[in-house]
């Protein structure tokens, strides 16, 4: 929310750079050692259905909230909230996910990311005055 006060930069932008290459990484790292890091297709969709499931409501509040502030850059706004409520949402993935890394979940928690962005800039788009 730090993009919707007035005068104020963001400072964020460098962080988030560092933090996706640290994640993907991490992923990379996972998936080097994993005796199996390729495994059938549709495996990857429990993780995307928990990933829109646990970031929807996040993200929802994040625009209820964004339409409170009126913020400055509605659109750059929204894009972030929608980045939140994803990391949010496969953070709690986390808890719950097996050890193992595999290449198709992986690439689930992608998309599920990027549908948690999407959806949360075209639905903010109606209630956030996007310029």
């Amino acid at each position: 929310f730090d993009i919707a006060i007035a005068g104020r930069k963001v400072t964020a932008w460098p962080w988030l750079g560092a933090a996706l290459a640290a994640w993907l990484g991490a992923v990379a790292g996972r998936l080097a050692a994993s005796p199996e890091p390729v495994a059938h297709p549709g495996m990857g969709g429990y993780c995307y259905t928990f990933m829109l499931l646990a970031g929807a409501p996040m993200a929802v509040l994040a625009v209820v909230a964004l339409r409170r502030t009126r913020a400055l850059h509605p659109g750059r706004a929204l894009a972030l909230a929608g980045l939140g409520a994803s990391f949010l949402a496969l953070t709690l993935l986390v808890l719950c996910h097996s050890p193992q890394a595999r290449l198709i979940d992986e690439l689930g928690h992608l998309a599920a990311g990027a549908t948690l962005i999407a959806a949360t800039v075209l639905a903010g788009r109606r209630w956030v005055k996007v310029d």
